[in-house]
């Protein structure tokens, strides 16, 4: 059973996914911190509010900034089908190989046409080492199932 999960980076992001969640997680706690001492200090509870709703939103921020947590951007072959997560808000797309007839496979975009004549497009908004390595799994195990793989 072939699985492989190729996880998409941001493209042009300067830092990692890794250093980006660090540097949210740095900066909501410094906003946290920065919120208990306008409060005990201060007493200003509206900038300690805002100081402790920004603090939260960056920690929570570098939580779910992942490239393998809730939100992260995928694509998945196994050997049934494929799995192509686009958007961080977007839903996974599943696609059987029995169901589809040719992959063509372009410039960080993937174009599936299934036998029923429909053609689905994602585009990969991402760095090019992860569409490679994208491609690269899909045409490995696509042409293990016989399906043709165009492009590339």
């Amino acid at each position: 059973m072939i699985t492989r999960n190729i996880h998409l980076a941001p493209a042009g992001s300067v830092l990692s996914p890794v250093a980006c969640r660090w540097l949210l997680s740095i900066l909501g706690i410094l906003y946290l911190a920065f919120s208990y001492y306008h409060f005990t200090n201060r007493e200003e509870t509206l900038g300690s509010w805002l100081f402790m709703l920004t603090g939260l939103g960056f920690i929570v921020g570098g939580l779910l900034y992942s490239s393998t947590g809730p939100l992260a951007r995928y694509v998945k072959v196994t050997d049934e089908g494929l799995s192509i997560k686009p958007n961080v808000l977007g839903r996974a797309h599943s696609y059987l190989w029995n169901d589809l007839s040719a992959i063509q496979l372009g410039h960080y975009e993937i174009t599936l046409q299934a036998k029923d004549g429909t053609e689905i497009s994602c585009f990969l908004s991402t760095r090019a080492t992860d569409s490679q390595a994208a491609k690269i799994a899909i045409r490995e195990v696509a042409e293990t199932k016989g399906l043709p793989v165009h492009g590339g």
